[in-house]
């Protein structure tokens, strides 16, 4: 029933004008006019054999002013249904952009907020909530060194509060690879693109021909001297390197 409702409601939006809810349950959904002397009426029934139906569509008979701006054309439920490809297209969309596409092909004014709130819906779809996603990292441990018990992971939590604080990652394939690479090991760090403004610290190294290969990386809350030496110190254990004198760290 509430996939029949939605599609009948945005039909409805879409066309320019506006409902209310009579009486919605799962045998039966009705949706009438706002304007009580209007004869807009839409039912909606789940009959046997033949599934959700709409059972009697009386069209509107009110003034436009009745639905004119009508507030549910401009909430997130409605918005999302008609930007989320333009906003996974392209999820550096702005809010000005979606306001114009609004405008100029549905005749829609809407305010920036609501189409802030869109992008926003779409990302939260698309990405999940990012808060969410540090509790999942201990799962994601276990997957990591089940794919291969060689692979390299070091989950650090808050002593006191058990919050996620760093995580560190070295496949057990860059750990082979390494003997074979030159003693130059380049160090860096970036900030990543998240509300949390964490650090993503990397150690890489060239082989033969030259070309870099990334060896290990890290998420870390900050780029400090505490945080690189866990970095490194870790570093020293994936890679076994028992004895560091003739490599070469660069760092900028």
């Amino acid at each position: 029933m509430e996939a029949a409702r939605n599609a009948v409601q945005q039909h409805i939006l879409d066309d320019g004008e506006s409902y209310k809810t009579s009486k919605s349950d799962k045998k039966r959904s009705i949706l009438l006019c706002k304007d009580s002397q209007c004869t807009f009426r839409v039912r909606i029934s789940n009959i046997k054999k033949k599934g959700y139906t709409i059972t009697k569509f009386d069209p509107l008979t009110c003034r436009p002013v009745v639905y004119y701006s009508n507030k549910r054309s401009h909430s997130v439920k409605y918005l999302i249904e008609h930007h989320r490809a333009s906003i996974l297209n392209n999820r550096h969309i702005t809010a000005a952009q979606i306001r114009s596409n609004k405008r100029l092909n549905f005749n829609n004014s809407i305010s920036y907020k609501q189409a802030y709130r869109t992008i926003q819906a779409v990302l939260l779809e698309m990405y999940g909530d990012e808060a969410d996603s540090f509790a999942k990292f201990p799962a994601f441990a276990e997957r990591f060194q089940a794919a291969n018990p060689e692979n390299y992971c070091r989950i650090q939590v808050h002593k006191e509060t058990g919050h996620f604080m760093g995580a560190y990652f070295a496949l057990a394939g860059l750990q082979h690879a390494h003997k074979s690479l030159c003693e130059f090991i380049g160090i860096n760090s970036t900030h990543t693109a998240s509300q949390f403004q964490m650090n993503l610290l990397i150690a890489s190294r060239t082989d033969a021909n030259n070309k870099t290969l990334l060896l290990a990386w890290a998420l870390v809350p900050i780029e400090n001297g505490p945080w690189w030496r866990w970095f490194l110190k870790h570093y020293k254990k994936a890679f076994e390197l028992t004895i560091v004198e003739g490599f070469i760290f660069m760092s900028d």
